[in-house]
């Protein structure tokens, strides 16, 4: 495993991650698609790609890994699949329907929880 990867490494991407989340929690909890500014996904999208991109440049497929990193990796990509998914159709689309959102809102609330169960929800 590559020291950009190491489990103190993979904390401090969720801390980030973290941050990222709660700023866009705020801008999306409880509120109808037809009340928020759709600009806020797409920068937290931005965001997670971001974070993604290097959190991948850092893993080494070639060393094994271990089952608790690659557990993670699936777990990861699934939340991020859901994130860059609907900001993909806003950028084509310029909008989203309420089911795509709905997907973003459910995705955003799968994040949340799982950073929660790191202990980063609420740093």
């Amino acid at each position: 495993m590559s020291e950009a990867n190491s489990p103190a490494a993979i904390q401090d991407y969720l801390k980030e991650l973290s941050a990222a989340t709660r700023k866009v929690e705020r801008s999306f909890r409880d509120k109808p698609l037809d009340s928020v500014d759709l600009n806020k996904l797409l920068e937290y999208a931005q965001a997670v790609r971001d974070i993604d991109d290097r959190l991948r440049a850092g893993y080494d497929l070639g060393d094994g890994g271990s089952r608790i990193i690659e557990q993670f990796f699936n777990t990861w990509n699934n939340m991020v699949f859901g994130v860059l998914y609907t900001a993909s159709l806003l950028e084509t689309n310029k909008t989203l329907t309420s089911k795509q959102y709905e997907i973003f809102l459910v995705t955003l609330n799968t994040i949340s929880q799982y950073i929660g169960s790191f202990g980063h929800a609420r740093e």
